[in-house]
């Protein structure tokens, strides 16, 4: 249950940070939704690496879609890829590998801030 939960907060947040911040934005969306809901460390991951994944491939698509493949087609001749689908298929995985990466930055953080607390009798 907290993976979907996360996904969806992945999801949002980095729809919401590409509106208003600027390209990083959209990581540190991912690394916050990582630090609100903290899971298992490979299904944090897994859910930065989807929820950015999938947010870009949809708008890559909508965006590919509404002006007829010419942009993409040329992008992808000058990167020596076969097709536009392979276009976005390359940014959405690495735009999904830096949410994941991101996802688990911001849980691994919460982690350590906890960890340090709970060695330290002051904070008890």
């Amino acid at each position: 249950m907290k993976f979907f939960i996360q996904l969806i907060l992945v999801t949002l947040f980095t729809y919401l940070a590409q509106l208003a911040a600027p390209w990083w934005g959209v990581f540190l969306a991912a690394g916050i939704a990582g630090m609100v809901v903290r899971g298992k460390g490979i299904a944090t991951f897994a859910a930065g690496l989807l929820g950015v994944a999938l947010l870009w491939g949809g708008q890559l698509y909508f965006i590919d879609a509404a002006n007829e493949s010419i942009l993409s087609t040329k992008v992808a001749a000058i990167f020596g890829l076969s097709s536009p689908f392979m276009l976005m298929l390359a940014a959405s995985l690495i735009g999904g590998l830096a949410g994941g990466f991101s996802a688990l930055t911001g849980k691994l953080l919460v982690d350590l801030v906890k960890k340090k607390r709970e060695q330290h009798s002051v904070y008890s």
